[in-house]
C-alpha cells in the first residue's frame, strides 16, 4: 500500500499499485484490508484442513 508502489520483478522499471496508489502507507484503510485478507485466508485454511481431512499434524499452522 505504498504510493510509489512495487516494482513486478528486479528486472522491471514497471510499478504496481494498489488501489491506483490511493491509500498511503500507515492509513486506517490499509489496516482494514490487512484484516481482510487475513481474514479470507485464514478461513482458507480451515476449509482446506476439513476438505483434506484431519490427521492431526499441521506444521506451523496454529488454528
Amino acid at each position: 500500500m505504498t504510493v510509489s508502489g512495487v516494482p513486478f520483478s528486479l528486472y522491471s522499471d514497471r510499478r504496481f499499485h494498489l488501489f491506483g496508489g490511493r491509500f498511503r502507507t500507515g492509513d486506517p484503510v490499509e489496516y482494514g484490508i490487512s484484516f481482510v485478507v487475513h481474514f479470507m485466508m485464514s478461513r482458507l485454511c480451515i476449509l482446506l484442513m476439513k476438505l483434506i481431512g484431519d490427521s492431526g499434524f499441521v506444521p506451523f499452522s496454529f488454528l
